[in-house]
């Protein structure tokens, strides 16, 4: 029984435990409730003053914007008048300026009246004393305006040709001499030897090699004839490219420095020397746009092709020191006549570029190189002076004429110049035989000399066997038969000369 009564007031403690516990519990909430209430109105309040001050700051920004809006439209408003005012004194003196103008047409028109009245009064006079209507004395002056007129333009004109043609010759050869005289290129008149030299006649064998097994291997690959022959000490290299000459003489030169062959090493040593000779090429073509004075870059097949001319001569002229002389040339040539300079240089420095391609390809070598250069994006001046520096008929059409004359005068300058190129004596003498021979087997011919190092065929004709108009048929006939019978290089002028002296004797 005591037991159940201490479980009872245990049990009753418990609950009046949990009912403390609880009614503390409601206490918290609702003192933590009433302080978030507080917290809640304190930052209602904080807020409304913030809106407030805001809204006193919206309001104070507004009035000065109103402030600064009725500011401009008062500024605009004050121009708006001046330039209302500027308009009106503007509009003032516009009519101001057509009364005058108003004023003086009728005083111009009037004016016009009377001397239309004058001019009336004397046809009618002139026409009464020379007994014509007006309409006929003003066709008969008219007519006599006419013709003075005319034979005034004649007599200009003839004064201005003839000093065009006495004035032409004299600048131009004044302009060709300062080119000259600031264009000094030396030429080197070395010929590409094709001869190697032995330390001994035993290498001749190696080279050989058994059954010509290492010399044949060794002209396959160059495409050069070597001439293995009694000749101490030497060999021969003969072939008709001049770059694969010269990559041969540099194989073999390695090869008999070396001392051994076997077609393996034949084969290495060919390839080495192709490309030294390439890079020795495209050396000397760049070594040539800065002599020349280029500044822009070639294309890397027109660089390439251009430096195989440092392996070309021409009557002993290298190719690529002849193109740089008439490259300078020609921009000298262009600066004395105005001209483009730069283009100029340029199509002086490409204008044989054909020689290094015509041992390859049929036809000129201004027409290949024309061809190449126009496949490789060139200016068509540049391709146009290229084709036809060396003809008469153009071999494309040529719109750039004046370059093209630019670049033959240039072309023709370096060749002709004296020691530009190597001529043996006989042949020069035998030059000169054959163009007097062809001039004097004419019958009609009385005399014949060649001049100017045979680039000149001066011929007198009989007077009594040709006239004044056969001559120019003589001239024709002689040209035409120089340029079928004879292999000269560049052009010979034909000159006929006919003299007919008249003697009378006065005792």
């Amino acid at each position: 029984m005591d037991d159940i009564w201490i479980i009872l007031v245990f049990f009753v403690l418990i609950f009046t435990c949990l009912f403390i516990w609880l009614r503390w519990q409601q206490k918290s909430l609702r003192f933590e409730k009433e302080r978030m209430l507080m917290d809640a109105k304190g930052r209602a309040d904080e807020c409304f003053l913030e809106g407030q001050k805001r809204l006193a700051e919206l309001s104070k920004v507004k009035d000065e914007l109103y402030d600064q809006k009725e500011q401009a439209l008062a500024h605009r408003e004050a121009l708006i008048g001046l330039q209302l005012q500027g308009i009106v004194e503007r509009e003032a003196n516009i009519k101001e300026h057509a009364s005058r103008l108003g004023k003086q047409e009728q005083q111009i028109t009037a004016t016009q009246q009377e001397v239309n009245q004058m001019q009336s009064r004397w046809s009618e006079r002139i026409a009464q004393i020379a007994g014509l209507t007006a309409q006929e004395a003003r066709d008969a002056l008219m007519s006599q305006i006419e013709k003075e007129a005319a034979a005034d333009a004649c007599k200009l004109s003839r004064r201005i040709l003839d000093s065009a043609q006495s004035s032409a010759q004299e600048e131009a050869q004044r302009i060709i001499a300062i080119a000259i005289q600031r264009c000094a290129i030396t030429h080197s008149f070395e010929s590409d030897s094709a001869v190697i030299q032995l330390p001994s006649d035993d290498i001749k064998g190696r080279i050989i090699g058994r059954e010509g097994r290492n010399i044949k291997t060794f002209e396959n690959l160059t495409g050069i004839t070597v001439m293995v022959d009694d000749s101490p000490g030497v060999i021969t290299l003969s072939g008709f490219d001049p770059v694969r000459r010269e990559i041969a003489k540099r194989a073999m030169t390695a090869l008999v420095a070396n001392g051994q062959f076997n077609p393996s090493l034949i084969e290495e040593v060919v390839s080495q020397a192709e490309s030294q000779v390439q890079e020795s090429a495209r050396a000397a073509a760049e070594s040539a746009i800065k002599k020349a004075g280029l500044l822009t870059l070639l294309p890397e097949a027109v660089l390439d092709m251009l430096g195989k001319l440092s392996f070309r001569y021409s009557y002993s002229q290298n190719v690529l020191a002849h193109s740089v002389e008439v490259s300078l040339l020609a921009g000298l040539l262009a600066a004395e006549l105005g001209m483009n300079i730069a283009q100029a240089r340029r199509a002086g420095l490409l204008h044989d570029i054909g020689k290094a391609m015509s041992h390859e390809n049929e036809g000129s070598h201004a027409q290949i190189g024309a061809d190449f250069l126009q496949n490789n994006s060139e200016s068509p001046a540049v391709v146009s002076a290229v084709a036809n520096h060396h003809s008469h008929q153009m071999l494309i059409h040529d719109p750039y004429s004046p370059l093209t004359c630019l670049i033959s005068a240039a072309d023709a300058i370096s060749a002709a110049r004296p020691g530009a190129r190597l001529e043996a004596m006989q042949s020069y003498i035998k030059r000169f035989e054959q163009l007097e021979h062809l001039g004097n087997s004419i019958p009609a011919i009385q005399k014949c000399f060649a001049l100017q190092a045979a680039r000149e065929l001066r011929v007198f004709v009989k007077p009594s066997l040709a006239s004044d108009e056969q001559c120019k048929l003589i001239a024709k006939f002689i040209a035409a038969k120089v340029q079928n019978e004879l292999q000269f290089p560049g052009k010979i002028r034909v000159s006929v000369i006919r003299e007919l002296r008249c003697d009378e004797f006065a005792e």
